[in-house]
């Protein structure tokens, strides 16, 4: 059973790292925008940049809440990448 759940976490890990980098790719051109003198990035406008920022972040909040769950009792493990184990149930989620 452990190694089922590890395997199962590890999924919704990669997931997450998958999810995480694609907001991050969309947020990008508002970033560049909003922190330089820049008026566009690469074309896109402000307006443009920031329907990609709300496009990019809305299915990572969905993600996060509904899918970032422990395997085992189906809650929110703990924040952080390098978590070993789940703060509610203590169940193992890493080697």
């Amino acid at each position: 059973m452990s190694n089922e759940v590890i395997e199962k976490y590890q999924s919704v890990l990669l997931k997450a790292k998958i999810v995480s980098v694609i907001a991050i790719i969309f947020a990008l051109p508002k970033l560049v925008i909003g922190f330089s003198s820049y008026s566009t990035f690469l074309g896109i406008s402000s307006h443009v940049a920031l329907m990609l920022f709300v496009g990019g972040f809305v299915p990572y909040i969905v993600f996060f809440y509904s899918y970032w769950k422990c395997p085992s009792c189906n809650k929110f493990p703990g924040s952080g990448w390098a978590r070993k184990e789940c703060q509610h149930c203590n169940v193992k989620l890493k080697e």
